[in-house]
């Protein structure tokens, strides 16, 4: 069983109408940063991807 498929098993406790990201994909970037070495919110913060370029389902959409 991969990552990404034990991540789809989370609950995502946000009501439906505020979710702007899947919360797999999320939590996939947060692990992956923290797997970098990053170690702080503003670490993660600056590791995480720009989507403005291709909008979010570049890096969120196979979630």
């Amino acid at each position: 069983m991969s990552l990404l498929s034990r991540l789809r098993q989370v609950p995502a406790p946000r009501s439906r109408h505020r979710r702007e990201y899947p919360l797999p994909g999320f939590l996939a970037i947060l692990i992956l940063a923290a797997a970098h070495g990053e170690t702080s919110l503003r670490g993660i913060w600056i590791f995480l991807p720009d989507p403005a370029p291709a909008g979010p389902s570049l890096f969120f959409g196979t979630c």
